[in-house]
């Protein structure tokens, strides 16, 4: 049986990014694909386009219905979900997998699969984290400065924790790759 790794940290602690230096270093792992409501032209999405599948919301829904998601959550207003059978598939043929998730997605997963090992991400400050997500309204902002302070009173939930600091990013490729090595 293989490995599943959850990535997660708060918005724009730089998760996916971390993630595709460790794919670039040739650290090879299983992603996970993420369902999403999120809309098409969003640069993000475009960017990781194999990573998501875009589905309307009448097709998410029956999926949460029919009980296809191992988690799902609403996260700014989209919805995203990992299906229970792609990750179970990857895990019966011995993969190690990885999936990126929002912290909420992360404590259900932990909840439904005990021996996943939860890795967060996070940035050195809030002030780097309002940097990172410059490019946002100041609404979005503040609600993201405030999702991930709470997510950051709450550290003792995770495995094992990595701080992205800007221009440090192999380091922290590094770093998750180390964790998943000491995990197996």
């Amino acid at each position: 049986m293989g490995q599943l790794f959850v990535v997660t940290g708060p918005s724009g602690a730089g998760k996916r990014e971390v993630l595709a230096r460790v794919e670039k270093m040739g650290f090879e792992f299983c992603p996970v694909k993420s369902y999403t409501t999120r809309v098409t032209d969003s640069k993000e999405l475009k960017k990781e386009d194999k990573l998501y599948e875009r589905v309307s919301e009448d097709e998410f829904d029956k999926m949460v219905a029919n009980d296809d998601f191992l988690e799902w959550a609403e996260v700014h207003n989209h919805k995203y979900g990992s299906k229970k059978d792609e990750v179970e598939t990857a895990l019966r043929k011995n993969e190690r997998v990885v999936m990126e998730v929002d912290p909420v997605g992360a404590r259900k997963i932990k909840k439904e699969m005990p021996n996943a090992i939860t890795i967060f991400i996070m940035p050195p400050s809030y002030e780097n984290l309002k940097a990172r997500l410059r490019t946002l309204s100041q609404d979005e902002v503040d609600t993201r400065i405030r999702i991930g302070k709470k997510e950051l009173e709450k550290l003792l939930d995770w495995d094992f924790i990595i701080i992205y600091e800007d221009g440090k990013l192999d380091q922290a490729a590094s770093d998750l790759v180390r964790n998943i090595k000491g995990a197996l």
